[in-house]
């Protein structure tokens, strides 16, 4: 992969399919951010995986309930520089109360657990 600054890593080719099912998953990851404010929108996609989702809503950031079928999961930040982490997808939410600091790695994570609950 040769990947660039404030770009998006896709997969070469398919998951395998328990990540795309509603079994216990957990998605994690560090990232280092100069701008919470995404492309202007105070949105920033971090990482998405599993089911299908809208084709014009990557992060599931649209409306979660309805862009996020099934088993897809996401995580992003909303709200711009004062806002939050945000884990959506699986028919649920959940927010983070912790502020998330600019120019510092910071270790972001949700886990499902396979009944409904995300966090």
């Amino acid at each position: 992969c040769s990947c660039a600054e404030g770009v998006y890593l896709a997969a070469a080719g398919s998951i395998d399919s328990s990540l795309a099912s509603t079994t216990p998953k957990s998605l994690s990851l560090w990232f280092k951010a100069a701008s919470l404010g995404g492309n202007g929108d105070g949105v920033l996609p971090l990482a998405s995986f599993g089911g299908s989702r809208a084709a014009d809503d990557a992060d599931c950031s649209g409306d979660a309930s309805a862009n996020c079928h099934g088993a897809r999961l996401a995580l992003r930040h909303t709200g711009g520089d004062s806002g939050s982490l945000v884990a959506s997808g699986l028919g649920g939410g959940a927010t983070s109360s912790v502020s998330t600091p600019t120019g510092r790695w910071v270790h972001a994570a949700a886990v499902y657990d396979g009944v409904g609950g995300l966090a």
